[in-house]
């Protein structure tokens, strides 16, 4: 989500979120060393899914 809130932010803020007058570039840069370091959300939803127990075939 913090990866998806700085694009946005970007976005919204023009040229300006990606220029050196404003601080929007440091946190773009954050959010995506993040998602590199730690794994984009959807595999992590999806371990704590199979840890819960819910996807499992009960047959």
């Amino acid at each position: 989500m913090y990866f998806a809130a700085a694009c946005e932010a970007i976005q919204i803020h023009g040229a300006l979120g990606f220029s050196w007058e404003h601080e929007l570039h440091l946190h773009y840069k954050r959010a995506k060393s993040g998602q590199l370091l730690f794994g984009e959300t959807g595999r992590h939803l999806d371990a704590l899914a199979a840890r819960a127990g819910f996807g499992e075939d009960e047959r």
